[in-house]
C-alpha cells in the first residue's frame, strides 16, 4: 500500500483544495437558492390576480333588494306611435325628435314597474336639463288609474296611455316592465326587460345625452 507521505507535499493537498472549493461553490449556490425562494414563496402563496367583478346595482323595493337589469345595445328606427297624454291630448313620438327618449312600458299592477319608478324619476330629475325625456307608456290601465298612480308616486315625467295596445305590436314585446332608449336622431339604441337602477341608467344612457 502506498503511503501518502511518499507523495510530494503539493500532490498530497490537491484533492483537499478541490473539495474545499466545491463545497464553497455549493454553499454559495444554496444561499442564492434560499434568497430567491424566500422572495418568491410569498408571491406563489398570494392569490392569483383576477379581473375585477363589477358590483351589481340594486333597487330597494320594500324589504327586498332587486338586482338591476343591464341594457342591451340595439339599433332600429323608433316606431311611429300616437298615444294620449295625461291631459287627454294626442301626442306622437315624432314630436320629440332631437331629445333622448327613455320609453318605459309599465302598468300599475306590475311589481317590477312600481319598484323602478323612483329610479326613473330620479334620473329624469337629474338629466332632463341635458335633453332627456322619460315617457311612461301604459296600455293596461284607465286614465283615472294612471293619474292616481302618478300622484301617489310623485312622478313628474309624462305618462301616456295606449288604449289600443299599439305599443306591444310596435316593439313586438308585451313584457312589463320594458324600456327603450331613442337617441336624438330617432334610432332606438338601448333596450331591456325588467326593473333598472339609477346607477345603471347613468352608466348607459348618460353617454347618449353627450352625443
Amino acid at each position: 500500500m502506498t503511503n501518502p507521505s511518499d507523495y510530494p507535499y503539493e500532490e498530497r493537498w490537491k484533492p483537499k483544495r478541490f473539495w474545499t472549493r466545491q463545497k464553497a461553490l455549493i454553499g454559495a449556490a444554496v444561499v442564492v437558492i434560499l434568497f430567491i425562494g424566500l422572495n418568491l414563496i410569498p408571491q406563489w402563496l398570494a392569490p392569483s390576480p383576477t379581473d375585477p367583478t363589477p358590483t351589481p346595482a340594486y333597487i330597494e323595493y320594500g324589504s327586498r333588494r332587486i338586482a338591476s337589469v343591464i341594457p342591451q345595445e340595439v339599433e332600429f328606427p323608433a316606431p311611429a306611435l300616437e298615444l294620449i297624454d295625461q291631459t287627454g291630448a294626442a301626442v306622437a313620438l315624432e314630436d320629440y325628435r332631437g331629445q333622448v327618449l327613455l320609453l318605459n312600458m309599465w302598468a300599475t299592477w306590475c311589481p317590477g314597474c312600481v319598484a323602478e319608478m323612483p329610479e326613473l324619476e330620479a334620473y329624469y330629475q337629474a338629466r332632463q336639463a341635458d335633453g332627456l325625456l322619460v315617457i311612461g307608456l301604459n296600455a293596461e290601465d284607465s286614465a283615472a288609474e294612471i293619474d292616481a298612480f302618478r300622484q301617489k308616486m310623485g312622478l313628474s315625467f309624462p305618462l301616456w296611455r295606449d288604449a289600443k295596445k299599439h305599443i306591444y305590436n310596435a316593439f313586438n314585446n308585451n313584457h312589463l316592465p320594458s324600456s327603450y332608449v331613442v337617441d336624438r336622431t330617432g334610432m332606438v339604441r338601448l333596450a331591456w326587460y325588467g326593473p333598472i337602477s339609477l346607477e345603471i341608467l347613468e352608466e348607459f344612457i348618460t353617454p347618449l345625452l353627450q352625443e
